[in-house]
C-alpha cells in the first residue's frame, strides 16, 4: 500500500489515503467514473499529481467541483473532480507521498460548482 494524498474536491477537504499501486486503484481513488489518469505536475521532490483525465478537457455538469492546483513553478492548473498526488522516484515508480496535507493545501484553492463551468478548459 502507498501513502497518497487525496484531493476532494466535492467536499473541499485534503486527506491522507492508502491506495495499491497500479492505474486501476490510482483511478478508483480519484473517482467520479475515471477513466483515463493524466499527470498534471512533478514537484522537486518528485511528488506527482494525477487528475481525470477529462476533466482537464471539457466542461462537466455544475455538480461537479473543482480546484485550481499552483504548481512550484507558478503555473496554475484548472481541475474539474478530484486528484491524487503520490510520490515518485528515479525510476518513474510511485512511493509514499512526502509532503503533508498541510503543505498540498497551500497550493489548492477550490472552485465552487457554479464557477466550474466558468473556469473549465473546452
Amino acid at each position: 500500500m502507498l501513502k497518497a494524498l487525496l484531493i476532494d474536491a466535492q467536499n473541499e477537504i485534503i486527506r491522507e489515503i492508502e491506495i495499491e499501486n497500479g492505474f486501476q486503484h490510482t483511478a478508483q481513488a480519484i473517482g467520479g467514473g475515471c477513466t483515463t489518469i493524466e499527470l498534471v505536475s512533478i514537484a522537486r521532490n518528485e511528488d506527482s499529481l494525477y487528475v481525470d483525465g477529462e476533466g482537464l478537457f471539457y466542461v462537466v455538469p455544475n455538480e461537479t467541483k473543482g480546484f485550481h492546483y499552483i504548481a512550484e513553478d507558478g503555473t496554475l492548473f484548472t481541475i474539474v473532480g478530484n486528484g491524487v498526488m503520490l510520490g515518485g522516484n528515479a525510476e518513474g515508480e510511485s512511493v509514499d507521498v512526502k509532503m503533508d496535507a498541510v503543505e498540498l493545501a497551500e497550493r489548492v484553492v477550490w472552485m465552487d460548482a457554479a464557477l466550474t463551468t466558468e473556469y473549465a478548459f473546452n
